[in-house]
């Protein structure tokens, strides 16, 4: 199952919920979503400062 397939499940699904519980899912996809975000900004650092150690130790 793609991801896509899969989100668009869950957006089918979250139009028979109550709105409370869509609320809910909402703040928490955004939350998922900004720690996603956070995490390939380190991941990009990461590896910016591998690649100077690379080429510092030659």
């Amino acid at each position: 199952k793609t991801l896509k397939a899969e989100l668009i499940t869950d957006i089918n699904k979250l139009r028979v919920m109550r709105p409370k519980t869509r609320k809910e899912l909402k703040d928490k996809a955004s939350d998922l979503l900004q720690k996603i975000a956070l995490t390939s900004k380190e991941c990009k650092s990461l590896l910016k400062n591998l690649e100077k150690l690379e080429k510092e130790g030659g």
